[in-house]
């Protein structure tokens, strides 16, 4: 571990976010406790504003948060954003990727469907899947632009990524009752 008095002029802490908080921008105060040359230790408020889109990696410099230096000067206290694991997405720069398992309906087979998806920014997004399964197909993948993270250019929010959504026919076993109707044809 590096001591305080180190030449380094930062002082690095990891911020993990969820892709809420970085969809939709965030705010976050930190109490640092930092070391002076006379040995007290005082602390310093730091107010970290994360803008919407922010990317995994993004460095957020607050300067001269840290400790005293021996020319005394103060660190830099750093934060390194970092994706958090999503249950639903992952992402991929400002793309989200989200994999689905469709069930097999004989229904769709012939006229295709509509599937809706809560998108990570709460909003419903409507997507047709493509039925009838193309050349026999059980999985394949839909782009819905504009779903994705927000696009940041120097300090602007320029659109959106978009969200590339895998899916995969999933066939599950008929119920008793089911096997039942068809062998008697019975439609109720």
């Amino acid at each position: 571990m590096r001591s305080p008095r180190d030449a380094s002029k930062e002082w690095l802490f990891p911020l993990p976010l969820s892709l809420e908080e970085i969809f939709c921008g965030s705010h976050h105060r930190f109490l640092v406790k930092r070391e002076l040359l006379s040995r007290e230790i005082e602390e310093v408020e730091i107010h970290v504003h994360v803008p919407p889109g922010t990317r995994t990696g993004t460095r957020i410099v607050c300067p001269r948060a840290g400790h005293q230096r021996k020319d005394g000067t103060f660190h830099d206290v750093v934060f390194l954003v970092e994706d958090e694991p999503d249950q639903r997405f992952s992402r991929v720069k400002d793309d989200l990727h989200l994999d689905i398992c469709v069930p097999w309906e004989d229904s769709l087979a012939d006229g295709g469907g509509e599937i809706c998806i809560e998108g990570v920014d709460g909003e419903e997004i409507t997507f047709v899947l493509p039925y009838p399964i193309y050349d026999h197909a059980t999985n394949g993948q839909v782009f819905v632009r504009g779903a994705g993270m927000p696009i940041r250019h120097g300090h602007k929010t320029m659109g959106r990524g978009d969200m590339i959504i895998r899916w995969q026919v999933v066939f599950s076993m008929p119920s008793k009752w089911q096997t039942f109707k068809r062998t008697f044809h019975m439609k109720a």
